[in-house]
C-alpha cells in the first residue's frame, strides 16, 4: 500500500513484435559546388602535367634527332684572313689562303729482310782468364832488412829473408832454435822481451799451418851452437821454451 504495488491478476498479455518498415534504397547527398569545383580542378592539373611530359618527350627527341643527324666535323676553313694547315713529316708550309692543306700519303712500309738465327745472333763473349795470385812479398836483400822487416811486423816478408840469408851459410851453420810460433802475438812479444839482433825467423809448416821457428844466432859449429843455447834470454825458458842447437839443413823448409 506504502508503495502503491498493483497486483496483476491473471496472465500476462504477450508483447507486441515490432513492425519492421519495407526497406527502401538511400542515396548519398549531392555534391556541393565545392566539391565540383575540386573535381575540375584535379583534372586539369592531370591534364596539365601530361601535356608537360609529351613535350618534355618530344624535346628529348629532337634533340637526339639533331645530334645524330650532324654530319662529322671537319677542317674548319677561315674566311680571308686565316688558313688551316696539318702538320706534316717534312717542312712545314703554309696553304694557300682559302684553301685547306691536306697531309700528304705516309709511303708503305717497307718489310726488312729476315735475316737467320745463326747469323743475328751474337756471338758468347770469352770468359776472361783467372786473376793471377798474388805474388809474395819480395824477400829483403839482407839481414838488415829482413831485421828492419821482422821490427815493423812483417814476419813473412822477415822470415824469407832470414832464410835467404841462413842458405847463403851454407850446409855446415848452426843456429839455436827457441820455439815454434804460429800466432803473431808471440813474435811481438818476444821481440819486446828480448830485442837483441841474434833473433830471428824462417818459415815452417806445422800441422797444416803457417808457422815460423823462432832461432837464435849464426854459428859455424855445433859447440858454438851449443854454447850460445845457454845464452838465450830467461824469457823464453820461462814460459816453457826449450832451446836447442840445430843445423841449418834441418830447419830450412
Amino acid at each position: 500500500a506504502l508503495l502503491n504495488a498493483r497486483n496483476v491478476a491473471g496472465p500476462l498479455a504477450p508483447m507486441a513484435k515490432p513492425v519492421e518498415p519495407d526497406w527502401e534504397p538511400r542515396f548519398g547527398r549531392a555534391r556541393t559546388g565545392r566539391g565540383n569545383a575540386r573535381a575540375g580542378g584535379d583534372s586539369r592539373r592531370t591534364l596539365m602535367l601530361g601535356v608537360a611530359a609529351v613535350l618534355v618527350l618530344l624535346g628529348a627527341a629532337l634533340t637526339a634527332f639533331v645530334l645524330y643527324s650532324r654530319p662529322a666535323a671537319g677542317p674548319k676553313v677561315a674566311g680571308a684572313t686565316t688558313a688551316t694547315t696539318f702538320a706534316t713529316a717534312g717542312p712545314t708550309t703554309l696553304a694557300p689562303v682559302g684553301t685547306v692543306a691536306t697531309q700528304p700519303s705516309e709511303p708503305p712500309p717497307t718489310t726488312a729482310p729476315i735475316t737467320s738465327l745463326a747469323a743475328s745472333a751474337t756471338p758468347l763473349a770469352t770468359p776472361p782468364p783467372p786473376p793471377a795470385s798474388p805474388s809474395p812479398a819480395p824477400v829483403p836483400a839482407g839481414v838488415g832488412d829482413a831485421r828492419e822487416a821482422f821490427r815493423r811486423g812483417d814476419y813473412a816478408g822477415a822470415a824469407r829473408g832470414f832464410e835467404a840469408n841462413l842458405r847463403a851459410a851454407g850446409r855446415g851453420a848452426h843456429t839455436v832454435q827457441i820455439l815454434v810460433a804460429c800466432s803473431d802475438e808471440t813474435l811481438h812479444k818476444a821481440q819486446q822481451n828480448a830485442p837483441n839482433p841474434e833473433l830471428f825467423i824462417v818459415p815452417v809448416a806445422y800441422q797444416g799451418r803457417s808457422c815460423y821457428r823462432l832461432c837464435w844466432g849464426v854459428f859455424d859449429s855445433e859447440a858454438r851452437a851449443r854454447a850460445a843455447a845457454e845464452q838465450v834470454p830467461a824469457y823464453f825458458r820461462a814460459n816453457g821454451a826449450k832451446p836447442k842447437p840445430v843445423t841449418s839443413v834441418s830447419i830450412l823448409p
